[in-house]
């Protein structure tokens, strides 16, 4: 059941002109949107959600505060872990939607930044996403920091993983390193694929469609040719999600597809699916 609540919204922000962040333009969009849109969902009626940036010599903070259910202190530690689901009495917290909040914050770590949250139970909740400030000169970050979190038990198995961006390559790494029993074998390109689906007989492949050689497509078609790979199941990788996409995926031959930007639990849920022996 959906229901509708009106909110208002402030936003702030610097009059400083030629101001920089290191970061990915996309996933930083895709982190700020997530938290705005649970700020408003969340929220109470009439509740107020403030949007504003904050400078200072070395960092860029982005603040979202609502004045919603809020979050209990004793779960500000598990907030953002993988599948987790904060349940009250007529009132729900439910992560999963959107990016989710964990994908958020390894998104975040990806770019050398973090996010914190200050909330109380039925006091609102206050996000704040703090990243590198940068000179125009300055590289892109392409490194995660090494956090523990907590393990998803698998079989083993083995996922060949083919994608063109770094950062996705990098945050596929941070997200296999929770699962037990999952081998992670990664490549750039789709000719380098095929051979290391000939060499590594891998128990699944998640294969990016847009790639700097060769398309997903044709990396499937070429799998599917060889007769020892031709069973292993191939997920379809993609930013583009519309039907008539959706429906040239399965047309291809591919025995699901995940978008973009992948959702820890979906990929979980069609890795358990697509290996079940």
């Amino acid at each position: 059941m959906l229901i509708s609540i009106k909110v208002q919204m402030e936003a702030y922000f610097t009059d400083k002109a030629n101001e920089w962040v290191i970061a990915d333009q996309t996933r930083l969009k895709q982190v700020l949107i997530n938290l705005v849109t649970n700020a408003i969902k969340y929220n109470k009626p009439n509740g107020l959600v403030k949007f504003y940036v904050e400078l200072d010599e070395a960092k860029v903070k982005f603040h979202i505060e609502d004045e919603g259910i809020g979050i209990p202190s004793e779960h500000h530690g598990s907030i953002f872990n993988p599948f987790y689901r904060l349940n009250m009495e007529n009132n729900f917290f439910v992560e999963g939607t959107g990016i989710g909040l964990s994908v958020a914050k390894e998104m975040t770590e990806l770019m050398n930044g973090k996010i914190t949250l200050t909330s109380e139970l039925n006091e609102g909740s206050h996000f704040v996403v703090t990243l590198p400030r940068a000179e125009l000169n300055s590289e892109p970050i392409d490194y995660a920091p090494n956090n523990a979190k907590r393990k998803i038990a698998f079989n083993t198995i083995k996922v060949l993983y083919v994608e063109d961006n770094i950062a996705n390559l990098k945050l596929m790494q941070r997200i296999v390193e929770n699962m037990d029993g999952v081998t992670l074998v990664q490549t750039q390109f789709g000719e380098r694929a095929v051979a290391l689906a000939l060499n590594e007989s891998p128990d699944i492949i998640l294969l990016d469609l847009n790639l700097p050689d060769i398309d997903g497509f044709e990396v499937l078609k070429r799998i599917k040719k060889e007769k020892e790979l031709s069973e292993i199941p191939i997920i379809a990788v993609t930013a583009h999600a519309m039907p008539e996409d959706q429906a040239k995926i399965k047309l291809a031959g591919f025995d699901s597809f995940i978008p973009k930007p992948i959702e820890i639990e979906r990929l979980i849920s069609e890795l358990e699916r697509l290996t079940r022996k």
